[in-house]
């Protein structure tokens, strides 16, 4: 997303960026939305996975609100980095933090890969949608990853 050169991004930037939110969660309860589907979860573990700007996760956090109205018992983690776990801390609705330490370089993958993989995720949204975010979604071990690729947004 570029921003402008007052720090602001244009109308049609923005309603993209909301349309790839939708379509994520769409994705995320498509296959859950029939009552007599006996795969059914009642209480998935999900995995929410948005480090970057300010900007991009305070608008990714409607989406929680969503997913708990569609699974009132899931249990929500989000991964972020430590700049920004305060604010998602506020959020009642997530269960969980999982900080990624940058600054620890390499042990900083390993020690997220232990972290996750204890969390036994059923499903990982990545919402970053660049390698590195990709790459955690894969360490989460879950069943399910769903994520877009940047040329359909």
């Amino acid at each position: 997303m570029k921003l402008r050169q007052n720090g602001t991004v244009s109308d049609d930037q923005a309603g993209q960026f909301q349309k790839s939110f939708i379509w994520m969660y769409l994705e995320l309860t498509k296959d859950q939305t029939n009552p007599t589907n006996p795969n059914k979860q009642a209480s998935p573990s999900i995995l929410i996975i948005l480090m970057g700007s300010l900007g991009d996760i305070v608008r990714a956090l409607c989406l929680v609100s969503h997913i708990k109205s569609h699974w009132p018992k899931s249990r929500i983690s989000w991964l972020v980095e430590a700049r920004w776990a305060k604010l998602i801390r506020f959020h009642s609705q997530i269960n969980k933090v999982i900080i990624f330490k940058r600054e620890w370089r390499i042990s900083a993958l390993w020690q997220l890969y232990k972290e996750l993989s204890q969390e036994h995720f059923d499903i990982a949204l990545d919402l970053q949608r660049i390698f590195k975010s990709g790459l955690f979604s894969l360490l989460s071990g879950a069943k399910r990853r769903i994520g877009q690729h940047r040329s359909n947004t």
